[in-house]
């Protein structure tokens, strides 16, 4: 168990993605504290790429600070044309690490998950030993706990130490995170620093009302009606908006909105991901689209609210500690897994449209009762 190896892990470096894997990367270090570990994500192939491939490139990926702990290297990975595809294949033939995990879950199509094996295998080491990516599902696939989210992992580590699926899930945890100074946060926010104390905590409510993608987007509008219900609920309430920079038009529709609003904090576009999860550790509630903030904030500890397509079964990409307070829409023809359009209707997010208010606030009033 003390021996030295090289360990490959492959998952895609979306923050949610990321953050999702840690609680297995946490277990994993725990179980080799001497070995190197290498943490392999990947990108397409680009125009702009230069002629020589750098397949082992080093990355800096704006999260890994949450593996600090951990003792990672991150290295990202492209899926190159079939020239430079045997090129890599023979030049790392001989520099194969030992093991490779395939942390990702089994909700791909078997073609899908054929493709990906061999194009990896290929890439990272075709020698080494690999666990992780089998071909038949077992009920451990489907929603309903956490050792789907990272189920080659735990098939690896099942092997291994010859205890059940269902025991290891106990075993996965976060890591622990370095956080800020809240105060030197507060000034450079001219944020008043007793709102981060004990007994305001649980008044501290961030609201993320962007989305990278637009069909996970619930809309601003929406949004603001839940800020103007929640402070008719409670006027002592502090809401902080949080995320990227909006488009010009919804900044505009947010400042305007703030000129008659009290206990409203705009934060959207000028914090780093170090500095927002520091704030989440001093906040008890986030709300949210499906999307890397709201897991940033479950592995902050604080509550969350994250508000889903369809497109995914339910179950499947929810928070670790908070699958209960997502809100998915329940139709008929979830999931799609159709992520460029609604394949019944032109418009593109029917499934949140069918997502009101009212019930965004409900589980808000549930979770703070």
């Amino acid at each position: 168990m003390n021996k030295k190896l090289r360990i490959a892990v492959y998952r895609s470096s979306s923050l949610g993605d990321f953050i999702i894997s840690l609680p297995a990367l946490n277990l994993l270090r725990k179980t080799f504290p001497s070995s190197e570990i290498i943490f392999f994500t990947h990108s397409n192939r680009s125009k702009k790429m230069k002629k020589k491939l750098e397949t082992y490139k080093a990355i800096d990926l704006p999260w890994k600070f949450l593996a600090e702990s951990l003792k990672v290297k991150f290295v990202k990975i492209t899926f190159p044309n079939f020239f430079d595809f045997l090129k890599i294949s023979l030049k790392n033939f001989f520099h194969s690490p030992d093991i490779i995990i395939f942390f990702t879950d089994e909700g791909a199509s078997l073609q899908q998950r054929i493709k990906k094996y061999f194009y990896l295998k290929f890439l990272i080491g075709l020698r080494s030993k690999t666990f992780g990516m089998y071909w038949t599902k077992s009920r451990y696939s489907n929603p309903g706990n956490n050792i789907h989210r990272t189920l080659g992992f735990a098939r690896f580590y099942s092997q291994m130490k010859n205890v059940s699926l269902r025991k290891i899930e106990h075993l996965l945890t976060y890591p622990e995170v370095k956080k800020l100074n809240i105060f030197e946060l507060s000034k450079k926010f001219k944020i008043d620093n007793k709102l981060f104390s004990e007994n305001i905590k649980r008044k501290v409510i961030t609201i993320d009302p962007g989305s990278l993608l637009s069909f996970k987007n619930w809309g601003l509008e929406n949004f603001l009606i839940l800020v103007d219900e929640i402070l008719l609920f409670g006027p002592n309430y502090k809401i902080i908006f949080v995320g990227i920079k909006l488009s010009q038009e919804d900044t505009f529709k947010i400042n305007k909105f703030l000129t008659i609003k009290k206990n409203i904090i705009n934060l959207l576009g000028m914090t780093s991901l170090e500095e927002l999860y520091t704030i989440f550790s001093y906040s008890y509630l986030h709300i949210c689209n499906d999307g890397g903030s709201a897991h940033l904030a479950d592995m902050a500890g604080m509550k969350v609210i994250s508000i889903r397509t369809s497109v995914d079964a339910k179950g499947i990409i929810e928070p670790w500690h908070n699958r209960n307070n997502s809100i998915i829409a329940d139709i008929e023809c979830s999931p799609c897994y159709s992520f460029d359009c609604c394949p019944l209707s032109n418009n593109f997010t029917p499934c949140l449209d069918k997502i009101s208010v009212q019930k965004v606030f409900t589980k808000f009033k549930e979770i703070i009762a």
